[in-house]
């Protein structure tokens, strides 16, 4: 029975760390994209500031190409950044029925183990029971011989 709790506790601690190793993951994804984005979205800025540097008087429409293929990218992190999400939830929700399926059979054999432990004792408590009765049949009939 002890065995089957140290395993209980064994596979609950090694599905919290899968979760969490999962969440960290999806996190430095996330924040690669990120950073990814602002590299990208640095670069276009000081492009912009090195042209209007140049040109004062005009607006530049390579200006508002760049602003169409920075709002682009932000669409695209935000898809990334939610398709990333998404698989996290996925994996957690298949970790955690995974997790819940092998307690529960876990918990399912501790049942059965704590069902045979108490036929076993029953049975010795019946067993007990009729050779106590019978020692004491015994020892009343001895009881009735001497009086």
């Amino acid at each position: 029975m002890k065995q089957k709790r140290r395993q209980q506790k064994n596979v609950h601690r090694y599905c919290s760390q899968l979760l969490i190793d999962a969440e960290r993951k999806a996190e430095r994804e996330s924040i690669a994209l990120i950073e990814a984005y602002k590299k990208v979205e640095k670069h276009v800025y000081r492009k912009i500031e090195r042209e209007r540097a140049q040109i004062v008087d005009k607006p530049i429409k390579a200006h508002l190409d760049m602003e169409q293929e920075l709002n682009q990218k932000i669409l695209d992190l935000q898809s990334e950044l939610l398709e990333i999400e998404l698989k996290l939830q996925d994996a957690l929700l298949v970790s955690r029925k995974q997790m819940i399926t092998k307690v529960k059979g876990i918990m399912n054999e501790m049942a059965e183990l704590n069902a045979e432990y108490n036929k076993q004792v029953f049975e010795q408590v019946v067993e007990f029971n009729d050779k106590f009765r019978e020692a004491a049949l015994i020892e009343h009939d001895k009881f009735q011989q001497e009086a």
